[in-house]
């Protein structure tokens, strides 16, 4: 149960980080807009704070199939964006 919920609430957590990037328009008078130098630099650090979760095979069979694929995307996102070693899990699919 503890393990279920544990990947649950890593999945919300990396789904929220990956959803609420965006920001509103700032509104800045064109004297302030002169002090900011350069372009602003966005810096993802997510993949320091989530790292894969691989269920056991009781787990899978107590998932829905719709749960069941999101966690499995979950898991290809964070091999294409982290760049996660995951054991028994096809990268090429």
């Amino acid at each position: 149960m503890w393990k279920t919920l544990k990947l649950l609430s890593t999945t919300l957590l990396l789904a929220l980080s990956f959803s609420s990037c965006s920001t509103a328009p700032a509104t800045t008078t064109p004297e302030l807009a002169k002090e900011v130098p350069g372009p602003t630099r966005v810096v993802d650090n997510s993949c320091l704070y989530f790292k894969p979760e691989t269920p056991s095979d009781a787990d899978v069979m107590a998932m829905s199939r719709p749960f069941l694929d999101q966690v499995t995307a979950n898991l290809k996102m964070g091999v294409e964006h982290c760049g996660w070693k995951l054991g028994g899990m096809s990268q090429g699919k």
